[in-house]
């Protein structure tokens, strides 16, 4: 469901209109979330706003290559080589993307960080979720490194090359690619649904930045460092 303070769009859904709509509840998140207190409800809405703009965007990209990932299967004509070559690449896709890099590492932590989300969260924060729970800003320096390379590099590649390669070895690589996202998302929805429903999120560790590490782990390390500092007595 739409924030009460963001009106669902009415009339066409195209891209442009979703543009505008999204252009137009940053705008009211910011107004809501940065001029005064920050209640539960802000809160909540900035954890959807993370979460489920990263749901959608994939579920978009499903959407749109879904139909030419299917076209071996519709205009047939492969050879038993080809069909090999089909379901090796689109399996592996979906091993390397869907297993090692969603279900491993970019789903739970995806989930794991929109917990540290609170009151005491910047705007930024707050308003740029989605860039917060990725791992793209306010977060350790190697997990900003492996955010952003994964968006400026991997993405990118993708986009250049695989829309010059011939049939069908560009429909194998996007049914590998479906393969990888639907997997991934369906384990974000699932930690999200444990977390929203029984208060279980990914045992992860959400790499905050050494200035904002979390109860209870600061109480630990403290602990820590006072028993390192106490002197030895006989």
């Amino acid at each position: 469901s739409n924030p009460p303070f963001c009106p669902p769009p009415v009339g066409r859904t195209d891209r442009g209109l979703r543009e505008g709509y999204t252009a137009r509840c940053l705008r009211l998140m910011s107004r809501s979330c940065c001029s005064g207190p920050r209640g539960p409800l802000c809160v909540l809405v900035a954890q959807l706003w993370g979460i489920g703009a990263w749901v959608l965007l994939f579920l978009d990209s499903i959407a749109s290559l879904a139909p030419r990932a299917l076209d071996p299967w519709r205009k047939g004509g492969l050879t038993g080589g080809q069909w090999a070559a089909y379901v090796i690449i689109a399996l592996s896709l979906w091993l390397c993307e869907g297993v090692g890099a969603f279900q491993r590492s970019f789903s739970p932590l995806l989930v794991r960080r929109a917990r540290e989300l609170g009151p005491s969260s910047s705007c930024l924060e707050l308003v740029l979720s989605p860039g917060f729970v990725a791992g793209l800003f306010a977060a350790r320096p190697v997990r900003v490194i492996k955010s952003w390379l994964l968006i400026a590099i991997l993405v990118p590649g993708l986009a250049l090359t695989v829309p010059h390669l011939p049939y069908p070895w560009r429909e194998s690589v996007d049914a590998g690619v479906v393969l990888g996202l639907g997997w991934g998302t369906a384990v974000i929805l699932a930690h999200a649904l444990r977390a929203a429903c029984w208060g279980r999120w990914p045992e992860v560790q959400p790499e905050l930045p050494a200035r904002r590490v979390q109860w209870p782990e600061a109480k630990r390390e403290t602990s820590r460092q006072a028993e390192r500092a106490l002197p030895l007595t006989a």
